[in-house]
């Protein structure tokens, strides 16, 4: 309770008869202070929040992706890059797999990542 509030219930309850007006006035400056911390809680934990979102994002920024928001949602996309090594295993993978569906899987891979 703040020394305000505390004179003002105290002159409230000085007389023979309640001055309701100091009461009134000591229990609205009670519940703004109460809803001033609240929001000042609610303010930090939203201003951490963003920073962590914007870290984060910063980071994502950092690597090749593409971002797109479907129905509310946020997909990230990684965009991978083969090495020419990379390129070449999984080619000769794919041609030692010809015949069954693995080697389709990879040779779909090599020309999903270009």
């Amino acid at each position: 309770m703040s020394d305000l509030v505390q004179r003002l219930l105290d002159r409230a309850y000085s007389g023979k008869a309640t001055d309701a007006l100091c009461e009134e006035a000591a229990t609205e400056i009670e519940r703004l202070n109460v809803a001033i911390t609240s929001y000042a809680a609610s303010s930090k934990a939203a201003a951490r929040e963003i920073n962590e979102l914007k870290t984060a994002l910063a980071r994502l920024a950092d690597q090749d992706a593409t971002f797109s928001v479907i129905g509310g949602n946020m997909i990230v996309d990684v965009d991978a890059k083969l090495t020419d090594a990379e390129r070449e295993a999984v080619k000769l993978a794919a041609e030692w797999f010809a015949a069954v569906p693995i080697g389709d899987t990879l040779r779909a891979l090599l020309e999903r990542l270009g």
